[in-house]
């Protein structure tokens, strides 16, 4: 069968918001050389693909980015809760992501697939026991979120610490999340964390009384954290907020 040029080109601009491997092969779509017909066919939908050749190209998009603009040490984090399996979480260490893990499940899929203890972030706004406890076991890297959080994990790092020698392994670094104030415009107010009445972080005052509270207790404080948003593209707000976590970090003394 003829195909026509008109047709031709509309296949050429739908395939482009494929995956890179994408193509047209006897009338029907390929991707990394599967049969997306036969996938079907054998999996039902809905079924999600993951294309190898993508992932590689935008984490080299992003990589070359960073290296432009922002050079070592930047890493990029791969976030869990776009999705994780074994195989993703091993992915990830090819390009030595740090992998954002919220929970226990997550923190699992990420050490089972792989991911290197020191790369391991854990985040969480309500993060539980068995969280702590999962994060403390595999993780290089615990952002805290609240005060509260910081109480609950202190007497885990305090039983975690005088385990037996041959048992213990290093305790993750904590970051403190600071809650800056400062609003973004997203497409939905859900997805603003940074501004003063959300849920998420401290004020800069929680930041210094938490400080205070890691330095008498020997608790390993290597970090501030923020995050005001999702998918905005004013880079104006960061400024304001960068300007106080650094301030912060000079109080602190990092």
């Amino acid at each position: 069968m003829q195909i026509s040029t008109s047709t031709q080109s509309q296949i050429a601009d739908r395939l482009a918001l494929f995956p890179d491997s994408a193509r047209i092969q006897n009338e029907s779509l390929f991707i990394a050389g599967q049969d997306m017909t036969a996938l079907v066919e054998q999996y039902g939908t809905p079924l999600y693909i993951y294309d190898h050749i993508t992932l590689d190209a935008c984490a080299a998009d992003y990589q070359s980015a960073l290296r432009k603009y922002y050079p070592a040490p930047s890493r990029i984090t791969y976030a869990g809760k776009a999705f994780l399996c074994k195989a993703l979480a091993k992915w990830t260490q090819t390009h030595n992501m740090f992998v954002d893990c919220t929970g226990e499940g997550e923190i699992a899929i990420a050490a089972a697939g792989g991911v290197h203890r020191e790369n391991i972030l854990v985040h969480g706004v309500n993060k539980s026991i068995e969280d702590l406890q999962a994060a403390l076991k595999h993780a290089g890297t615990i952002v805290v979120d609240n005060l509260t959080e910081l109480h609950r994990i202190t007497p885990i790092i305090t039983n975690y610490r005088e385990a037996s020698p041959w048992d213990q392994l290093p305790v993750p670094d904590l970051w403190l999340r600071l809650l800056p104030g400062v609003a973004v415009h997203t497409h939905h107010t859900h997805t603003q964390t940074g501004q003063h009445d959300s849920k998420f972080g401290m004020t800069r005052e929680e930041i210094l009384e938490a400080a205070r509270f890691c330095k008498e207790r020997n608790l390993p404080l290597k970090g501030i954290h923020f995050h005001q948003g999702s998918n905005f593209r004013d880079p104006e707000p960061l400024l304001a907020a960068i300007d106080m976590a650094l301030d912060l970090a000079q109080e602190i003394g990092f």
